[in-house]
């Protein structure tokens, strides 16, 4: 599938130390990375013990047929190094490096809730304010199967709010492009069906794809601004996310140097890569490196540090858990007095996965351009895991 894969290390992310350099008693980071690159593994969910065969990254690659691969690691409450491996095309792509960036398709609500968060700090928003108070350019329409008045914007995040649940199939490049309302409303050129109460708000968790969709309807109401300029001012720039995007399509800049998507066989994509104008849900092109500072900022928020961007109560309703498993926006699981959130997002082409600690300073991001690449992903976590000894793991399984 390729000659090899070719490595990238950001020396410069190696905090309080030269690459080569380790403090007494840690690994230097070298042999950190050689551990999880070659310590891949299959774990299931509940195994009592880890299994003892292990695979190299390279290995894994080609056997998933996943072109490129970038990892960001964060020990000690700090981006202890990001590594991209192969090319943005396989077999005859430029090597990836540490900025090259990914679609992170649903890992996106992520960073859509953290936004809303911050405009309910500013007094834009209320929780537990229905939805259609907001809105001004489109309305959620009533439905038989429950009042518009009780899909809040608390539901909405949570994903409790009994709205529509598609998938995103996005759009080739050079077609039109339908605008929010238009997907709101599920009428040409858009290709998905209209975002509409299917059932009682509040009585049941069914993951929504659209309700991220009413939730950029809101903040582009509330602020009168464009969505992907309003992510870039409260969220992209204040984090240092130099090499993120919700604009589609992407930026010239950005196009020339992006991972291209590939499908299950490791066939690059025709077009290379599918729009998502659905960009509150499924929009956004990052890197590793730079989801791991947003993970970052959502674990200062959980700990209440003084620099943290959202305030106390607000950030309490990110990191702690409302509807079952569900907070505000994250999935958060618990295992021997750990907490942890774990994200996980796939457009066409394209696969990511992140683990980030709410009770310890350690977590990862992985970032793939492979319809294949969530299974590789998870057994790159789980080598970090080990190599890191992250406590009371669990991995998630995608088989």
């Amino acid at each position: 599938m390729r000659a090899g894969i070719a490595p990238v290390v950001l020396c410069g992310l190696v905090v309080g130390s030269a690459c080569t350099t380790a403090h007494q008693g840690v690994p230097p980071v070298e042999q950190r990375i050689a551990g999880v690159v070659t310590g891949l593994h299959v774990r299931r969910s509940r195994a009592a013990q880890i299994p003892s065969e292990r695979w190299t990254l390279e290995e894994r690659m080609t056997r998933h047929r996943v072109p490129a691969v970038s990892i960001a690691v964060i020990h000690g409450d700090t981006i202890h190094w990001s590594q991209a491996y192969g090319t943005t095309v396989a077999l005859d792509g430029r090597s990836v490096t540490a900025q090259t960036p990914f679609q992170a398709a649903s890992i996106s609500k992520a960073l859509t809730a953290f936004a809303t968060l911050l405009v309910v700090d500013r007094g834009l928003l209320s929780l537990d304010t229905p939805v259609n108070r907001y809105l001004r350019s489109w309305t959620l329409p009533a439905s038989a199967a429950g009042s518009n008045d009780s899909v809040t914007i608390a539901l909405t995040l949570g994903h409790m709010a009994g709205l529509s649940s598609f998938p995103f199939p996005g759009y080739a490049p050079g077609t039109a492009l339908p605008t929010l309302a238009q997907i709101l409303d599920g009428v040409p050129p858009a290709l998905t069906p209209p975002v509409r109460i299917t059932q009682r708000p509040g009585s049941t968790w069914t993951y929504s794809n659209g309700g991220y969709l009413v939730l950029q309807q809101v903040l582009e109401d509330v602020t009168s601004r464009a969505f992907s300029t309003l992510m870039d001012s409260l969220v992209l720039a204040p984090l240092g996310m130099e090499h993120s995007t919700f604009q589609q399509p992407l930026p010239a800049r950005q196009e020339a140097v992006a991972a291209v998507g590939h499908d299950q066989e490791g066939v690059p994509l025709p077009d290379r890569w599918r729009i998502q104008p659905e960009l509150a849900a499924a929009g956004l092109w990052t890197t590793a490196s730079d989801l791991a500072r947003f993970a970052l900022a959502v674990r200062t928020a959980g700990r209440q540090s003084a620099d943290a961007l959202l305030a106390a109560p607000t950030a309490v309703a990110l990191t702690t858990p409302r509807f079952t498993n569900f907070s505000l926006g994250l999935l958060i699981r618990r295992n021997g007095g750990h907490a942890w959130f774990t994200l996980n997002g796939g457009n066409e082409g394209y696969r990511c996965l992140m683990y980030v600690y709410l009770t310890a300073g350690v977590g990862a991001v992985v970032m793939t351009n492979a319809d294949a690449g969530l299974a590789l992903a998870s057994e790159i976590i789980n080598s970090i895991a080990l190599e890191y000894r992250w406590p009371s793991f669990i991995p998630e399984e995608f088989w």
